[in-house]
């Protein structure tokens, strides 16, 4: 086994890091979770590598991975906030509610200016039967959103969505 500097293998894990992430920019997932599975190789230490992989995973639509990831983020960095976006939308992707809820929720205690957690927190709630909860956390939302954003659009929708089956439940009682 050759020597190799002190922080040699941590510089060398940055690099890749980096460049994962300019393959992202241009595109390119497939590209970008191969450099950050050399990053880990690297320096198994940094909870973004795991993050940031656990994200392109589940854009890749491979949930398990990106359970798997999400998970060994927290266990290096309890407060990541990625992590627990991406393991709430593993879990609303396998219609897993109640448990992506829980991960938006820790999600905004880590940062609880970001819209995007209210945002699919609404739409858990509401598929969860919860359509008043729904309302709030997308009032929280679109509140958060700058005015500009073109998710307000769809934040709108979803409203009308909620209110509309609030007022059907409530005939129904």
């Amino acid at each position: 086994m050759p020597f190799e500097w002190p922080g040699a293998k941590r510089a060398r894990a940055q690099q890749h890091y980096e460049r994962a992430l300019r393959y992202y920019r241009e595109g390119k997932r497939l590209l970008a979770i191969a450099d950050l599975s050399e990053a880990i190789k690297a320096n198994r230490r940094r909870a973004e590598f795991y993050s940031t992989r656990a994200m392109l995973w589940a854009q890749e639509e491979e949930y398990t991975y990106a359970q798997r990831d999400g998970e060994s983020a927290l266990a290096l960095n309890p407060r990541d906030l990625l992590a627990y976006y991406v393991l709430g939308m593993a879990a609303h992707a396998e219609a897993r509610y109640d448990d992506a809820i829980r991960c938006f929720t820790q999600a905004l205690e880590c940062a609880p200016q970001r819209s995007e957690c209210y945002y699919f927190r609404s739409v858990c709630h509401y598929e969860n039967g919860a359509p008043e909860q729904a309302e709030i956390d997308m009032h929280f939302a679109r509140q958060l959103m700058p005015a500009a954003d073109t998710r307000q659009l769809d934040a709108a929708r979803w409203l009308g969505v909620f209110q509309k089956a609030r007022k059907t439940r409530s005939r129904r009682l």
